[in-house]
């Protein structure tokens, strides 16, 4: 389900969560869009993609090099606001903004991680 619901915000960003879905193989998968108000940085949007672990899943997925997704594993811990672990990868790596459709690109990167993890 593609929405755009703010979540959170402080002085630096809002987080928005855009799009909510099951992987393919059953795991829940968010897109949350960050959106930067930093007074004095100038940054671009970007998503971020997170695969929720289950209970059981105990493995280390952050900065692991045999998880192949976009710029790797670069979190890993609860997102409060949506109630569970997850495990995710962000969009704002050097020429990330030349993505053409980067929403379903974060989705796709999304089943990919899915599909390797426990």
């Amino acid at each position: 389900m593609d929405m755009k619901k703010l979540l959170k915000t402080d002085r630096e960003r809002n987080i928005y969560l855009v799009k909510e879905f099951t992987t393919e193989n059953g795991k829940r998968a968010i897109v949350l869009e960050f959106e930067w108000t930093h007074p004095i940085v100038t940054l671009p949007n970007h998503f971020c993609g997170y695969v929720e672990k289950s209970k059981d899943d105990n493995t280390k997925y952050y900065d692991n090099p045999d998880i192949e997704v976009h710029g790797g594993v670069t979190f890993e811990s609860e997102l409060p606001e949506l109630e569970g672990q997850f495990v995710g990868f962000d969009m704002a790596h050097l020429f990330d903004e030349k993505i053409e459709n980067p929403l379903e690109y974060a989705t796709i990167e999304c089943e990919k991680l899915s599909k390797q993890m426990k």
